[in-house]
């Protein structure tokens, strides 16, 4: 309803008319996730995520081939548009196929969630205001052409996290609130994830920054390759937010979702103004040097929230990921060299060769490194030790 609301005026702001329509339609996509049946949260208290994944990839391959057949017949914006709405309105249908539930409205239970709704609301109004300030503000400032490219760059640089590190995330809520009342449990239980996203989620980042113009060549073509550098910073730009990865469902397990309100408050207040200076001045090199210093501003003060709920110190959550930081360092020198190594490539073929040849490069040297830094620490308990079983117990089924 607010999204129709102004999408008059919003049309009147940018001067194009195309917005009015354009928005009425977008609004049916937050508008499905919303309604997405409540009943599939039954199969994450079970650890059961087939449904789950089940329903991101159908939305996401119905929402490329809707997209891509509106974009080859009509060469229209609208596809754009149309995969947008497609993913979340198959993830709705399907929702209610695997978990039915028949929605009635009743407010018996309000004062149970009152204090949780009001907090998480607050907090992700914010959140969205703040999220998209810098593409809202840079379509005043530069030009179509100038914010597609780092509208593009920042749908890149953010799309390891969402295949990845969001679904990494998405059972740690179940698993904290099995330890909560154990406070050295639960303090173990964060750092353990924090450690284990930061050594998942920090390669892949680095990977995208160094290697930015073979990804964009290869997947978005030739004509975007002013978004290279700019993917390449902004993918830098997320990696402080990995130091904190598992703070949103430790503090849903607390019931500590003030906290939300106050980490993204925090982020409004410092990035508005340095945001409005930077785009005056210095356009999007500017937007992308505020993203940093927010980004290392905020992970600072998660940080500290951390701190005050479970206890966990700063210094433990700065050098927990050592040993991913180091090899992450030697990784980067490999595929550095590598790039240096192999000639320039000119066609997609040899640009696509290029960019598996320095990976393989990257990626044996970052696990090659964190396997021998692990062994030399004492093989403590982590995602080194995890891989370590799992891939012992199908190596002992294939011998037997």
């Amino acid at each position: 309803g607010i999204v129709l609301a102004i999408a008059w005026p919003l049309s009147l702001v940018y001067d194009d008319h195309r917005l009015i329509w354009l928005l009425f339609a977008l609004a049916a996509a937050p508008a499905s996730r919303g309604l997405i049946s409540p009943r599939t949260v039954e199969y994450a208290i079970k650890f059961n995520y087939l449904p789950s994944l089940t329903m991101d990839v159908a939305g996401k391959c119905t929402a490329l081939a809707a997209s891509v057949s509106v974009a080859w017949f009509t060469g229209s914006y609208w596809s754009i548009a149309v995969a947008t709405i497609a993913s979340p309105v198959t993830m709705l249908i399907l929702s209610y196929c695997f978990a039915p539930y028949r929605p009635a409205f009743s407010l018996k239970e309000w004062r149970t969630f009152e204090s949780y709704l009001r907090a998480s609301t607050a907090a992700q109004l914010v959140a969205a205001v703040v999220w998209q300030m810098d593409q809202l503000l840079l379509g005043r400032f530069v030009s179509r052409s100038d914010l597609g490219q780092f509208s593009m760059a920042s749908n890149l640089a953010v799309l390891p996290l969402q295949v990845l590190v969001n679904q990494i995330t998405s059972p740690l809520t179940v698993a904290f609130s099995a330890v909560k009342q154990d406070p050295d449990r639960l303090r173990a239980a964060y750092h353990k994830s924090a450690v284990g996203i930061m050594t998942i989620g920090l390669p892949i980042l680095v990977w995208v920054s160094v290697n930015s113009d073979a990804i964009v060549r290869l997947v978005i073509g030739q004509k975007w390759l002013e978004a290279a550098p700019i993917l390449h910073w902004l993918a830098l730009g997320i990696i402080p937010s990995l130091f904190v990865g598992p703070l949103m469902p430790l503090a849903t397990t607390l019931n500590r979702t003030v906290a939300f309100f106050r980490l993204n408050l925090a982020e409004l207040c410092l990035k508005t103004p340095l945001m409005l200076v930077a785009i005056a001045h210095y356009g999007i090199a500017g937007v992308i040097a505020v993203r940093l210093v927010t980004a290392t501003a905020v992970a600072g003060y998660a940080m500290y929230m951390v701190r005050g709920f479970i206890g966990l110190s700063l210094r433990g959550q700065l050098l927990g990921p050592w040993r991913a930081a180091a090899s992450v360092a030697i990784a980067t020198a490999a595929m550095i060299g590598a790039q240096h190594a192999i000639s320039d490539a000119n066609d997609m073929l040899s640009v696509a060769v290029k960019l598996a040849a320095v990976s393989v490069s990257g990626a044996i040297c970052y696990w090659g490194t964190m396997f021998v830094l692990w062994s030399a620490a004492g093989r403590p308990d982590g995602l080194e030790d995890h891989i370590v079983k799992v891939v012992g117990g199908y190596w002992r089924r294939i011998h037997a």
